[in-house]
């Protein structure tokens, strides 16, 4: 660790809360005063700041039980079933007593903490106790080890952090897009496939090299002796052949063993 970076327990950079749910079959401790949250408002949720979950409790609510209200820029850690869950308050708001929260002293950055924990999440489940369901406790959390650099530098890490999420983000993006190409053009090749006939009398012999994946075809119609060299963009989004700007080339007797005839 770097000379500047402090060695922190959880406890120490921040104000921890626990939650808690007020009777269910009280009507009047339920309502929209006050934002409530469940490990289950984030089992598909993905943001990092949350303003509201399925459920708000009334001020009464609160008041009759153990939820503690907690400000904007604390920091949620769901602590059982399952442990890990993670959230940034965007406003003031509560929880139920499946999280334990932490809100930052001055000068140590929501994000930073949002990121740690995300992080230090084998290591929650690693000290959780229990038998139907591990659970992390307020004490436990409280001693998890936390790392504290200045804070320009907590600043520095959340910008790579996020540039790096940003570039895997654009990567999967591009993949979704080359898969779905891939799915267009093994259609167009299926239905070329299976138009065999209509093929033949149009292009001759269709064959398919297997080593290059380019399609070969007779070139008695074009030009004696060439063969053109028909290539995946030559196929058409609606499954035509497109033969303008086929290159032709000479076709070894070793090429035409390797081909596979339709």
């Amino acid at each position: 660790m770097r000379e500047d970076w402090v060695e922190c327990k959880l406890e120490d950079i921040g104000l921890i809360y626990s939650g808690g749910t007020p009777k269910t079959n009280i009507l009047e401790y339920w309502g929209n005063d006050i934002s409530w949250i469940s490990p289950s408002d984030l089992s598909k949720y993905e943001n990092v700041y949350i303003e509201r979950g399925a459920k708000s409790i009334t001020k009464l609510g609160l008041e009759k039980s153990s939820a503690q209200l907690f400000p904007a820029g604390t920091v949620l850690f769901s602590s059982r079933a399952p442990i890990g869950y993670t959230v940034i308050a965007k406003n003031e708001m509560t929880t139920n007593q499946g999280f334990k929260s932490v809100q930052p002293l001055g000068g140590i950055d929501s994000k930073y903490v949002y990121y740690n924990l995300k992080f230090s999440k084998n290591k929650a489940e690693s000290v959780a106790t229990g038998t139907t369901f591990k659970e992390i406790s307020k004490v436990q959390f409280s001693n998890l080890n936390f790392p504290l650099p200045p804070l320009p530098e907590q600043r520095a890490i959340i910008k790579k952090i996020e540039a790096l999420f940003s570039s895997l983000d654009a990567g999967i993006s591009d993949l979704k897009k080359a898969q779905e190409q891939l799915k267009i053009y093994r259609q167009a090749v299926l239905k070329k496939a299976f138009e065999g006939i209509e093929t033949e009398k149009s292009l001759g012999e269709i064959k398919v090299d297997s080593m290059i994946g380019l399609v070969k075809s007779n070139a008695e119609q074009f030009e004696t002796g060439l063969t053109p060299y028909i290539k995946m963009n030559n196929i058409t989004m609606d499954g035509k052949t497109d033969i303008v700007n086929t290159v032709f080339v000479e076709a070894t007797e070793e090429e035409e063993k390797k081909n596979t005839i339709f």
